[in-house]
């Protein structure tokens, strides 16, 4: 037995049982799940700064670069927040839960996560910085997707935190109201979180994964 054939035993089966991982499913289906949109995006991200000068500026001109600039803004500009949907939506179905109150609570979560001041000079505006939600955001956005639907999952199995409603109220408005206290659960950990990262130096969650993990990257 040659050395490719020593090594291709050991790696296949490793390969395999890794590719069973359900965290990794979800991250890589959920990335794949926003593929339309970002190749979609970086083709009308090419036209708005056309390669060739003269075109590019005629464009300009005639205010097209904003429009086409506009698609890239509404796409690669809120990546983060597509990743979180298509993820937490993938890893949700994995593990057997309603996958739209897993998604709900993921985008809960990543809003409350994120930075709500923008400094401005020396005030500070209300809003949220739109770099966090495109590429910077990403790798927070993984974290929560996976972390929110997990929980999620954990603590629907435990009846006792479903509000139980009268037989004679409709099933769909049982569905909705049966979470709360599992939302409220979920809502106080990500607060948590956030008071734990606003005590340390980085700030925010969104600072300490960039530095840490995004930046060595």
């Amino acid at each position: 037995m040659n050395q490719k054939q020593k090594l291709s035993e050991k790696i296949v089966p490793a390969m395999s049982k890794l590719g069973q991982v359900k965290i990794l499913q979800a991250l890589s289906s959920g990335m794949m799940m926003t593929l339309p949109l970002t190749l979609g995006a970086a083709i009308f991200s090419l036209m708005g700064s056309f390669p060739i000068p003269q075109v590019a500026e005629y464009f300009q001109k005639i205010g097209l670069s904003e429009q086409l600039n506009a698609i890239s803004g509404g796409t690669m500009g809120v990546l983060a927040i597509f990743t979180t949907v298509a993820i937490a939506y993938t890893y949700s179905n994995l593990l057997e839960v309603k996958a739209i109150t897993a998604i709900l609570f993921s985008l809960a979560a990543f809003f409350i996560l994120s930075p709500q001041q923008i400094i401005v000079g020396e005030e500070s505006v209300g809003g949220f910085l739109s770099s966090n939600l495109g590429s910077s955001g990403i790798f927070v956005s993984m974290l929560i997707a996976i972390l929110i639907p997990w929980l999620y999952s954990k603590l629907v199995k435990n009846e006792k935190l479903l509000l139980k409603m009268p037989e004679t109220v409709p099933p769909m408005v049982t569905m909705s109201f049966e979470p709360i206290f599992i939302g409220i659960i979920i809502l106080f950990f990500v607060f948590l979180v956030r008071l734990g990262f606003s005590l340390t130096s980085f700030g925010t969650l969104f600072s300490f994964v960039n530095e840490i993990v995004a930046q060595p990257l």
